[in-house]
């Protein structure tokens, strides 16, 4: 995917960058499962969320970016990464997250 591309471009500009990935369910329940009749079935998430970090000249600050890759997207051809971006305190608050601290000082 074009995304990892970037991601891997960024390490070489800035030495490490961490990411992190997950699901993101839209609706209450999820829309789309995979797997036949008698077994365990498993859920299709709406979109995948990376969470892309590194670190800053001042120690006590990271740049945080925030993609939002819906599943359809990944069967489509390649979107713009500005099509993905969202800020950070937007995907906090439209999915019920609340800030962790990642680095230790």
């Amino acid at each position: 995917m074009f995304l990892h591309r970037l991601f891997l471009g960024w390490t070489d500009k800035y030495g490490q960058v961490w990411v992190i990935t997950g699901p993101v369910f839209l609706g209450k329940y999820p829309a789309m499962w995979l797997g036949q009749d008698g077994e365990n079935k498993v859920a299709i998430p709406d979109a995948l969320f990376k969470i892309v970090i590194r670190e800053t000249d001042n120690l006590d600050k990271v740049k945080t970016l925030v993609f939002i890759i819906p599943v359809l997207a990944t069967y489509q051809k390649e979107l713009l990464c500005s099509q993905l971006l969202i800020s950070f305190g937007y995907f906090l608050s439209s999915f019920g997250l609340f800030p962790i601290r990642l680095f230790h000082a």
